[in-house]
């Protein structure tokens, strides 16, 4: 072997695009469709099958091809008939280089005193490829042993396989930007893209602000936009990053943040787009686009979505590095004197963003991952707004969660029968973001709208519902799990107070008995409702958003003059006279619309039993995530009027 690669050396190769010859793909009559992207071993196999043939061929006509299971059999009365690829092994080097090893299947015909027999052989076929020097085909040759390969640390596509990102953004910055790991200070992003060879420049990128950068590694013409967002093409020369600092203000991600995102791409993922970009090229589709042209084409690509995952998962432990920021944390919860509270948490989340230049979000799941999972709890998103801090325990695990938003909890309703007849027992009240019980321990009312006590917020495991997180792709799915669990076994039980049950059953057999006083009919079930909350019509109007004088008139004793409400105006006046949600449901039933005849009706009955209390803008931004218009719009005139004249009335 080593006398064959004295004579002939390693083969470095740079295929010439301008052959169309060289592109298997195209000469292969059975296969119909062309890859959108390519994978390694089909972009090899294309350039590089007929230098393999010839190796085969070679190779045993100079009797130095390894025979391994052929041994008995003389060279001569061997001979190559055909070759197939069966997988190539891949290891990443760094960020330009990789180790490529494939693996093919050789098959020989060996001719025998008895006659011609069929037999194959494996080899393995070492090289390597660089970005400054291609391919290095040919650097062995020997019979293949699975036992001499670790397991591949890339994809097929070349996006490097990682299980620990704290040590990938610490190997990244260890070789671009040392500083940043030594004491703790903002990781100078400008900084870090120059280590990497790359210029920033300030360009809109989109019309609508959706992009926040761009990478180029090759001259091309990237479409920008002018502070108008009328659009032109301009040229940018190779290793440059653009980013859109209006969109990043807009989409509140810091300059930082988006060019470390960029950098993050380039370490990661360089091998990635420059296998695309031959590929491209040899199909004459274009000359040069940037990663992010590649990756808005393709993005149910799983490829695709693995490597914005890896960026996105990245980009904080690069801007927040676990060892300074660490210690950034710990110094700042020491001088604290509210240490040990959620209150404490919370500030410590708002100093690590400020210092390194983060989101809330962003900074309070860095916590997270170093290990304070008491952070889980505090300045959660939810509803779009955020909700009040709590403090999380033991049980709110990574994959846990307390807080669910409203059009989550109803698509888990109407896919979990379990837990829509858990909710339509009325023991539970949507509150901050929470499913808790209907329990004066836990529930306060601040503007007549339910909230967790303090008792509750530093009890979440007692009171609330823990649900689990179940992850599809992009989209979060919640599958219901314990409340107060007792035990580790999965049919876990809801235990409350005795004083729980007890006034659940008083209240419940209130309602019953309140239902058969209910009149037949809207008119009529209304004023007795109205008389009961003790609610004039102007107060009624302002809890509803339903105009005073369209309330007049459906409320008029004259029925030529009387209106007849729409659905969402009964379902509006239903939540608000009404103190409970079999009150309100017997009520809308008395005006002879349904409660469970279509789903939009089936929706609603779950909102009730969830929202009963909580005021009508908690239902209209329910139906609204629901898919549904909401219930009423509040009118301006309405909102200014009822402030002036609400003592008058």
């Amino acid at each position: 072997m080593s006398q064959y690669y004295e004579e002939f050396g390693p083969v470095i190769y740079v295929p010439d695009y301008n052959d169309p010859d060289f592109f298997h793909v195209l000469k292969n009559p059975d296969f119909m469709c062309i890859p959108q992207i390519v994978t390694f071993a089909e972009m090899h196999e294309y350039l590089f099958r007929d230098d393999y043939n010839y190796l085969f061929y070679k190779m045993l006509d100079e009797r130095r091809l390894p025979l391994g299971k052929l041994r008995r059999f003389d060279y001569e009365q061997i001979f190559v008939t055909d070759f197939t690829f069966r997988k190539v092994k891949l290891h990443r080097v760094s960020d330009t280089e990789f180790d490529f090893c494939p693996v093919a299947e050789v098959f020989f015909s060996v001719i025998t005193e008895t006659g011609k027999i069929a037999l194959s052989e494996w080899y393995s076929i070492p090289g390597k490829y660089t970005l400054e020097d291609g391919f290095w085909l040919f650097q062995d040759i020997e019979v293949y042993d699975y036992r001499k390969f670790p397991a591949d640390n890339m994809t097929e596509y070349l996006i490097p396989i990682l299980n620990d990102y704290e040590s990938a953004a610490e190997e990244m910055l260890k070789k671009y930007l040392p500083s940043a790991l030594k004491k703790p200070c903002p990781v100078d992003a400008d900084a870090l893209a120059d280590a990497m060879g790359f210029v920033i420049k300030q360009r809109r990128l989109s019309d609508n602000y959706s992009a926040e950068g761009k990478v180029i590694f090759g001259k091309t013409n990237v479409k920008v936009y002018d502070k108008d967002g009328n659009c032109r093409d301009e040229e940018f020369e190779d290793r440059t990053i653009l980013i859109d600092t209006e969109a990043c203000e807009k989409n509140c991600i810091s300059r930082r943040c988006a060019i470390i995102h960029e950098c993050v791409h380039v370490y990661q993922h360089r091998l990635f787009f420059d296998l695309q970009q031959q590929y491209i090229e040899l199909m004459n589709q274009c000359e040069n686009f940037s990663l992010e042209d590649l990756i808005l084409e393709n993005m149910a690509a799983d490829c695709v979505q693995m490597m914005e995952k890896q960026a996105d998962r990245l980009t904080p432990r690069v801007l927040m590095p676990a060892k300074t920021a660490g210690i950034i944390i710990d110094e700042f919860m020491d001088t604290d004197y509210l240490r040990g509270s959620f209150v404490q948490i919370e500030r410590t989340i708002k100093h690590l963003a400020s210092f390194f230049d983060a989101s809330l979000e962003m900074s309070k799941n860095r916590m997270i991952e170093l290990g304070y999972k008491e952070a889980k709890g505090v300045l959660n998103y939810a509803n779009n707004r955020y909700i009040p801090s709590y403090l999380s325990d033991n049980e709110e695990r990574y994959n846990k969660s307390y807080t669910i938003p409203i059009d989550k909890l109803t698509e888990e309703i109407q896919r979990n029968k379990n837990l829509e007849k858990l909710i339509q027992t009325g023991r539970f009240i949507y509150a901050e973001g929470h499913l808790c019980l209907r329990d004066e321990k836990y529930l306060w009312y601040k503007d007549k709208k339910p909230c967790l006590s303090p008792y509750a917020r530093n009890h979440i495991g007692e009171c609330c519902l823990l649900f689990t997180i179940r992850h599809n792709q992009t989209d979060y799915q919640y599958i219901p799990d314990v409340l107060n669990k007792e035990s580790s076994h999965s049919d876990s039980e809801y235990m409350h107070s005795a004083a729980f049950y007890s006034n659940l059953r008083a209240s419940t057999e209130e309602d019953r008995n309140e239902e058969r006083m209910i009149p037949d009919g809207f008119y009529e079930a209304f004023h007795y409702f109205k008389e009961k909350s003790g609610m004039s019509y102007l107060s009624i109007s302002m809890e509803t958003h339903i105009e005073k004088s369209r309330l007049e008139r459906i409320a008029s004793k004259n029925p030529k003059n009387r209106l007849s409400p729409t659905y969402n105006e009964v379902v509006a006046l239903a939540v608000t006279l009404c103190q409970s949600a079999d009150l309100a449901l017997a009520f809308i039933e008395a005006s002879e619309e349904g409660v469970d005849k279509t789903a939009k009706q089936r929706y609603v009955r779950n909102l009730i039993f969830m929202l009963i209390g909580s005021g009508i803008d908690e239902f209209n931004f329910a139906m609204v995530s629901g898919g549904y218009e909401p219930l009423t719009q509040e009118k301006p005139e309405i909102s200014m009027r009822s402030r002036k004249n609400v003592c008058r009335n």
